[in-house]
């Protein structure tokens, strides 16, 4: 990385994407230090597209608990797709995030840890008002616990279009759902508390919920209270599907359940689930006149552990959906 540290012009100065990966300590000033040596203020200033990794805080040496990124604000504001993984401090995190005002693209690789916050006013003035990010349009929150979801507490995303969580899990049994995270009663009440305080409602249109373990109760309210989603996957978790196949839901005045969803995917589904309620939603969205045929494509997945019986599935579908537009496929 020393090479990284000269007024010579470089090859890379005009690059526009960069990865940057550490596996080790290194040398960071302290905050109230000068920093003209930080290895982060030779980065080209061109970067729009950054993928930063940082190693796991227990593989790095003590020195490095209370490292501070000096980050020069111009290198964040002028990226548009950030990656960011990271599991140290959830203050640093925010402060990072603070200057990130022209991201459009925003992954955040929680690593399974735990994010400890300072008590300082810049905290609590950040879970009380939200950290305005105001060009987000995709938030991927990625190997997240359950218990870390009140982050999103933390931001403002008035223009969010795809919201992705997945959660941090050890699977050992890829037939089994015992090891997925279990979404706890308040997970609902985060989401639905990100998308008011953003305003986004209008201009959100794709969840994805992956590796998770979620209550009816949970998953029916964010799912009434997004009505403009027209995307919805729902990957290796385990959910009751019963709501696609209440009929005061799907067909009730109010509030509209999915009405604008274009794409379902069900994905690594358990080979026994019981797919008769999301066949009913599935022809009724299809045949709805309002909106008329909203739903475009059905995506279903299953373990091999026993492929189950979808002769009756495939029949229900036939003549309703185009080969193209519906698929039924078994994962390893």
């Amino acid at each position: 990385m020393n090479s990284l540290k000269t007024v010579e012009p470089r090859p890379w100065d005009s690059i526009n994407s960069l990865k940057l990966y550490f596996y080790d300590a290194w040398s960071e000033p302290e905050p109230q230090n000068p920093h003209p040596d930080s290895i982060f203020n030779y980065l080209p200033p061109t970067v729009s597209n950054l993928d930063l990794y940082l190693g796991y805080k227990d593989g790095m040496v003590a020195t490095n608990d209370q490292l501070h990124l000096h980050i020069p604000e111009i290198i964040l504001a002028n990226l548009t797709t950030f990656t960011f993984s990271y599991d140290w401090n959830g203050t640093m995190m925010l402060k990072i995030l603070q200057s990130c005002t022209n991201v459009e693209n925003l992954s955040l690789d929680f690593l399974g840890s735990s994010l400890k916050y300072e008590d300082t006013p810049f905290i609590e003035g950040a879970f009380q008002e939200g950290l305005l990010l105001p060009k987000v349009r995709t938030l991927h929150l990625d190997r997240i616990l359950p218990k870390m979801v009140n982050f999103v507490q933390a931001l403002r995303t008035p223009s969010l279009v795809e919201l992705h969580f997945t959660f941090h899990t050890k699977i050992t049994d890829p037939r089994s759902f015992s090891d997925l995270a279990c979404i706890s009663d308040k997970f609902a009440g985060h989401v639905l508390s990100l998308v008011g305080r953003s305003g986004c409602q209008g201009t959100l249109r794709k969840f994805r919920l992956n590796s998770a373990n979620i209550s009816n109760s949970q998953l029916t309210l964010i799912l009434l209270n997004l009505p403009f989603l027209t995307h919805l996957t729902l990957d290796n978790t385990f959910f009751d599907p019963t709501p696609f196949g209440d009929v005061d839901l799907v067909y009730g005045p109010a509030p509209p359940f999915l009405p604008c969803l274009e794409v379902l995917e069900l994905l690594r589904l358990s080979s026994d689930f019981p797919h008769g309620d999301i066949e009913f939603f599935a022809i009724v969205r299809r045949e709805s006149q309002e909106p008329p045929g909203s739903l475009k494509k059905l995506v279903m997945t299953f373990r091999t552990h026993r492929p189950p019986n979808l002769s009756v599935l495939v029949n229900s579908f036939r003549g309703r959906y185009s080969i193209e537009t519906t698929h039924f496929a078994f994962v390893k």
